[in-house]
């Protein structure tokens, strides 16, 4: 293991311990993001399928992407699933991959 120079970390801003890891602090609020990010991506999915419902079937043509871009349901599932993409890569800079998948997975049993 090669030796951490807290000094390197310490100007990207991250907070350390004593023994020169992160704190828990940081891993406790990356799993909160990450349930927020589930929540977000989940639930921009469900407001999309209810906007395709009074919808034609989705082509790459302009006036049917004005279509979808004029429904307020698939809009704001849009937006929420990206913002869902957003908080699952601040999720990752929190706390490592092996926390944070299990935690966006669960949005599946939604």
């Amino acid at each position: 293991v090669l030796p951490v120079d807290s000094r390197v970390l310490e100007a990207r801003g991250e907070i350390l311990r004593v023994d020169g890891t992160r704190g828990m602090l940081s891993m406790h609020f990356g799993c909160l993001v990450a349930f927020m990010a589930a929540i977000s991506a989940n639930l921009g999915k469900v407001c999309q399928k209810r906007g395709t419902q009074d919808l034609p079937l989705l082509q790459f043509k302009g006036n049917v992407l004005r279509t979808y871009l004029g429904s307020p349901w698939w809009v704001a599932g849009l937006g929420l699933d990206v913002s869902g993409a957003l908080m699952t890569l601040v999720a990752l800079a929190l706390a490592p991959v092996s926390v944070v998948q299990p935690i966006l997975g669960c949005g599946l049993a939604f």
